[in-house]
This record gives C-alpha cells, structure tokens and sequence, in this order.
C-alpha cells in the first residue's frame, strides 16, 4: 500500500511520539544524549537486548538515587528519544529511561519479521524492561507512565505485576480503540460542519464511520481530526513543536531520523487490526498501585469521555483523574511544567518516602 508523504506525517502524530562523560562514550555515528551537570548524574544512551532483540533507550537523571521513572511512548511507533529535552524538568526528581520500543526509532530494522510485531510481544518486552530496570538499579518498585499505545502497555504491566510500582501514570489513557475512533469521527465530522469545510464534511461522509478495514482509509479520517482541533489544543503543534523535536534530536542519526516514518508506518499496519480486542473496559476493573491519569480537555484522540468512564469504574488504592485545559493529546508536552511540577511534586510526594525498597 502506498501512502502519500503528508499522511505519513500526520501518521506521525495520530495513531495514534553513568555520569556526563558516560554519554560521550555511548556515541554511535555521531548520535548521542546531552550530559547533564552533576557529580551523581547520569546521561547515557545505550543499546539493549529485550525480547531477544536490540533496542535503544536514554537514562538521564540529576541524581542516580531517585526513582526510577520508565516512559512507554505512543504510536504504536510513534518514538519520542526526540522528546528528551522535554522532560529535563522531570529529571530533577526521577532518573527518566526514555525507549524507543522494538522496531520504532532507534530501534528500527527493516529486516523484523512481521510475526515479531504482536500486541503481546510488546507486552512481553514491557516486563522485561521493567525487569531489567530493576535489577541493574538495585530496586524493588519504580513508577511507570503510559502515553496513548503505550498506556495499553502501562495498564496491562500493572495489573499484572503490581508488587514492581510505586504507581502508574497514564498520559491520554487508551482505553477502548473502536469506540476510541467513533468518539473522534462524530466529532471531527461535527465541526466540519460548523465550520463549513465542505471537503472535511465529504471526505468524512464518503468513508463514513470507524472501524476501517484499511490504512489508507483510516489515514483519511486521520488527516482531518488535527485541523478540526481534535487533537491538540494548539493548531500549529505538529509544525512547532513535533517537527523540530525529531529534526533537533541528538539521539538519532541521519539515516534514523529518515527511517522514523517508515517503522511508524510498519507497526501501524502491523499492531491496529489487533487493537479492538484491547478493550480495557472489559479487562481491567482493579489494579493494586496507585493510579493518575493525565487528560487534556482538547483530547479527542483518546476521548477524555472514556477515560472519564474508566476512570469512575476502577478500583484501586488511590487514583486521580487531573486536567489540564490548554493541552490535547500530550499534555506532558503541551503543558510541560505544569505536568512536571504535578509529577515531581503531588505525585511524588503522595507514593514515595525514602524508607521504601530502593
């Protein structure tokens, strides 16, 4: 199937992103994480083996101490090492391991085996970072945040393996895929209509509603829920934010940063048809941590109203759902010191003491 250059760009954001000399010792063909000043800092970038396979991943902290926080990009596909400098806030209170997980970013290879791309080998390859973590720290808990694909991933690692958690934060929390992309499309289709974009309204009404039996048809539902606002609060995020992120990022090489679209483009066609069996209404009703969710009011990509409903039907020792009413999809990036001043300071301050296994 050939898809077009700019879909592939709005695929991009839709399908929905040691120590200091340490990092210079990492550098491979010119990719490299930035050092961060400290005598107990880390900055490393390094390769690998999860699930009998290389994949890349950052650990970057002022303080190798604090907790461990491991982030689970979105997509499925969508890498986001790009997105580093972003959390330099959280880096203050957390060491952050950002993972381009298997196949995406820097961990593409355009030899993987379609059979290796499977929802429950993603989940699998979850554990075992979590796992890792662990064991090369020296700790029994570290938190895990979840963002779109990678909250599937989030929630279904801590229902399954509480005891290894401090707690879960979800960021624009999957919860239902195919009620997920209905919400999305009456929406779209609806301010298509008051804002009297006839082509939006007849590209819509052409394909009609969700599910789509084909990339290509889900592309061109895809193509118009940004311009309609459904996705981020801010217009031009995708030219000012996302672009630049991938052009400026210091992890990935030339050859990487070429390749983004291509693995992005891959795991989309390979995971999506899977994703309606994930239906997290049906499958989880409790979890044993403590849970956040993070929701821009602008979030019609994974709709805040269903969120809202899982929200209100789960049992867990402590949970909260916190807005934020500038953002969409990501508030972690759209409203970067707010989350972190949440994460670092609310969050942080309610889940962990020093007295906990370290």
């Amino acid at each position: 199937m050939k898809i077009p250059k700019a879909s592939w760009l709005l695929l991009v954001v839709f399908v929905l992103l040691f120590s200091c000399q340490a990092s210079v010792s990492a550098m491979e063909n010119g990719a490299y994480t930035k050092p961060i000043k400290g005598k107990n800092s880390i900055a490393v970038l390094e390769k690998v083996m999860i699930g009998g396979t290389e994949q890349w991943i950052t650990i970057r902290g002022e303080d190798q101490n604090n907790p461990i926080l491991l982030y689970l990009h979105g997509g499925p596909g969508h890498a986001e090492m790009n997105s580093n400098p972003r959390f330099s806030l959280l880096e203050k209170r957390f060491v952050v391991v950002n993972w381009d997980q298997r196949n995406s970013g820097k961990s593409f290879s355009p030899n993987k085996k379609k059979e290796d791309l499977h929802v429950e080998q993603y989940l699998s390859d979850t554990h075992e970072m979590v796992e890792m973590l662990k064991k090369r720290f020296k700790r029994e808990k570290m938190y895990l945040m979840g963002h779109s694909w990678g909250s599937l991933l989030g929630m279904l690692e801590v229902k399954k393996n509480p005891q290894s958690f401090y707690a879960y934060i979800g960021v624009g929390q999957y919860v239902d895929v195919t009620k997920g992309d209905k919400i999305g499309y009456d929406y779209t289709l609806a301010k298509a209509k008051a804002e009297g974009n006839q082509q939006a309204v007849q590209e819509l009404q052409a394909i009609g509603a969700p599910p789509y039996d084909s990339l290509s048809t889900f592309l061109r539902f895809r193509k118009w829920i940004v311009p309609m606002g459904g996705v981020f609060y801010s217009p031009t995020y995708i030219q000012d934010v996302m672009i630049p992120d991938i052009q400026k990022a210091t992890e990935y090489t030339e050859e990487e940063k070429k390749n983004y679209e291509t693995a992005e483009v891959m795991l989309i066609t390979a995971l999506l048809p899977e994703l309606p069996k994930y239906n997290l209404l049906e499958m989880i009703d409790q979890v044993d941590v403590p849970v956040y969710y993070m929701m821009g009011r602008y979030d019609h990509n994974t709709p805040y109203e269903l969120v809202d409903q899982f929200y209100n039907k789960l049992k867990a020792p402590h949970k909260e759902l916190i807005w934020f009413d500038k953002s969409g999809h990501a508030p972690n990036y759209e409203e970067e010191e707010k989350f972190a001043q949440v994460l670092n300071e609310h969050i942080f301050s309610q889940t962990f003491t020093i007295t906990n296994p370290r």
